[in-house]
This record gives structure tokens, C-alpha cells and sequence, in this order.
């Protein structure tokens, strides 16, 4: 079962890849160190594409397949770097309680 996910999950992403490939930057966590991770993030989040841009707060996505700590990861980035952790299931999930005819 995890393999079907997984598999799923990373033909998904390649289509992502495809139509996001001008301004999508992927940082492959596998077999890497927790520092190596930390520095990529934060040269991620210090980009600035022109010197007169004004300075944004980043939208970062974190994708994965199911059970692999994408909301943990989130929340661990957004204490670091101060932003601001917005969980599209949790959205789902409070709106469905608001209105329940809604499904």
C-alpha cells in the first residue's frame, strides 16, 4: 500500500514540477542532514528576484505523500523562519464544522 502511495504521489509531483517550473524550488529532504535541510530553507526564504523588489513573507508549499510529516515539517519551518502555517485540511475541516450541509 505504501509503495501504490508513494508511486502515485511522485507522478503527481512530476506533473506539479512541469507547470510550476520557472519559480517552483525543490529541496529532496531524503538522506539528507537536519543543518543541510536548515540552509537550503534559508536560502529559499532570503530570495529576492530584483534589488528594488520589497521584501515578502515566502509562500512555501510542502508536499508529500500521506503520513510523511508535512504538517509537522510546516509548523517547524514557519516557528523557525516566523510565518505564518496555514493547513489546507484544517481549513476544510473548520469550514465542514461551520456548515455541515456543505459536506
Amino acid at each position: 500500500m505504501t509503495a501504490k502511495c508513494l508511486a502515485e504521489y511522485k507522478l503527481n509531483f512530476k506533473e506539479i514540477q512541469d507547470v510550476y517550473k520557472n519559480f517552483l524550488f525543490t529541496v529532496d529532504t531524503e538522506d539528507r542532514l537536519p543543518h543541510q535541510i536548515e540552509t537550503t530553507l534559508v536560502r529559499m526564504v532570503g530570495i529576492k528576484f530584483s534589488e528594488s523588489s520589497p521584501r515578502k513573507a515566502p509562500n512555501i508549499v510542502i508536499l508529500g505523500p500521506p503520513g510523511s510529516g508535512r504538517t509537522t515539517q510546516a509548523r517547524l519551518v514557519a516557528d523557525q523562519f516566523g510565518l505564518i502555517c496555514v493547513s489546507v485540511r484544517d481549513l476544510i475541516a473548520e469550514q465542514s464544522k461551520k456548515t455541515p450541509e456543505l459536506g
